[in-house]
């Protein structure tokens, strides 16, 4: 975790599970990202050891699901803001058609 490059310090509302929130918006992230680029999700099985972290972190926090939501949908926003689109093409003709 590192506040100070990414702006965000989920120890404060999370302590003792701040980690597990991370890997959590990580996750999260990951997962809107590859969405979006239209990746295929054979990497899911490699992410299953984390689940019992986030299980205790779920357990104890109900909103904990939404806040590392909205965290990872900020990462996602900001990466796809400094990225070109890789559909720019795609996108120009729906728009077009």
């Amino acid at each position: 975790m590192a506040p100070h490059r990414v702006g965000r310090d989920l120890g404060k509302k999370f302590s003792k599970h701040a980690i597990a929130a991370e890997e959590l918006v990580a996750e999260i992230g990951a997962s809107l990202l590859g969405a979006h680029l239209r990746l295929p999700p054979h990497h899911i099985h490699d992410h299953a050891s984390y689940i019992g972290h986030w299980m205790k972190l779920l357990a104890d926090d109900k909103r904990a699901f939404l806040t590392a939501a909205a965290q990872a949908q900020v990462a996602v926003d900001w990466l796809l803001a400094k990225s070109p689109s890789p559909f720019a093409e795609e996108e120009a003709a729906d728009v077009a058609a």
